[in-house]
C-alpha cells in the first residue's frame, strides 16, 4: 500500500500485545500509548530537516555535528490524540501543536470540526497528525484535508491502532498521506462506530495487508502514512 510504513519490531510487538490485553490497567495503558508514540515518531521522520553545528566535546574542540532545524507542527485529533502529543513533543525538539477536535453526528455520520486551532499559514511546514486509532479513516482525513487546506507541505499521520477497512479507505481516498501505525485488525464494525481494535482478536488481515505495504512489511507491528496534498 503506497504511503504505509510498518513498523516491524520486537519491542513494539510487544508493547502491542500489552496495550491489546484486557487485563492491562489504566496507568499502564497510558505509558505504553506514550512509548509506543514515540517509536511512530522515529520512524515517521526520518528524514527531518536538519542543519550542520559545530560543538566543543569534553574531548574535543569544533567538532561536527548535526541537529534538527524543522519545526514540525504536531496535531493530535481531539480527544484521544491528547496521549500521544507529549511523546512525540520529546522526539520532536521543535515541535508546535495545534488541536483540532470531531464530533460527529450520529444521524448523518458526517464529522463536524468544533474546534480548530490550525495556524492560518501552514505554507511549506510538515504536520504530523495524531489519531491513536484508525477506523474508518474519516476523521483522519478530514483532518487531513484543513491541514493541506492551510498550505501544509507534507502531512505524516501516526497511528497505533488501525483498521484493515479504515487502512484502505484512507489510503486510497481523495487525499493520499503517508503514516506510520502498528498492528492492523479486521474490524467487523457494520457502522460508523469506532471499534477498540486492540480488544479485538488479530485475524488473517495482517498476512492480506503483506500485499498491500512496501518492501513486502506486514500490518502486525506499528505503522506510519504519508499523506500528499489532493491533484
Amino acid at each position: 500500500m503506497k504511503g504505509v510504513t510498518v513498523i516491524e519490531h520486537p519491542v513494539m510487538a510487544h508493547r502491542i500485545a500489552t496495550l491489546r490485553d484486557q487485563r492491562t490497567d489504566r496507568d499502564h495503558f497510558r505509558r505504553l500509548v506514550s512509548e509506543i508514540s514515540r517509536f511512530l515518531a522515529y520512524e515517521g521522520l526520518r528524514d527531518l530537516g536538519t542543519e550542520e553545528i559545530v560543538i566543543d566535546t569534553p574531548v574535543a574542540n569544533g567538532v561536527t555535528a548535526r541537529r534538527v532545524n524543522e519545526h514540525a507542527l504536531v496535531v493530535p485529533v481531539l480527544r484521544a490524540g491528547l496521549g500521544m502529543v507529549q511523546a512525540i513533543q520529546e522526539v520532536l525538539p521543535l515541535a508546535e501543536v495545534a488541536h483540532v477536535g470531531l464530533r460527529r453526528d450520529e444521524a448523518t455520520l458526517q464529522s463536524d470540526v468544533y474546534l480548530n486551532r490550525l495556524p492560518a499559514d501552514l505554507s511549506g511546514r510538515r504536520v504530523v497528525v495524531c489519531d491513536p486509532m484508525l477506523a474508518t479513516g474519516g476523521s483522519l482525513a478530514q483532518v487531513c484535508e484543513l491541514v493541506f487546506d492551510k498550505g501544509a507541505r507534507a502531512v505524516v499521520a501516526l497511528c497505533i491502532i488501525a483498521s484493515e477497512p479504515g487502512l484502505v479507505a484512507f489510503t486510497t481516498g481523495t487525499l493520499q498521506c503517508p503514516w506510520c501505525a502498528p498492528p492492523s485488525t479486521r474490524s467487523s464494525t457494520r457502522s460508523a462506530t469506532s471499534c477498540p481494535a486492540w480488544a479485538m482478536p488479530v485475524t488473517d488481515s495482517s498476512v492480506r495487508l503483506t500485499e498491500l505495504c512496501p518492501r513486502g512489511r506486514r500490518a502486525w507491528f506499528a505503522v506510519t502514512v504519508q499523506a500528499q496534498p489532493p491533484a
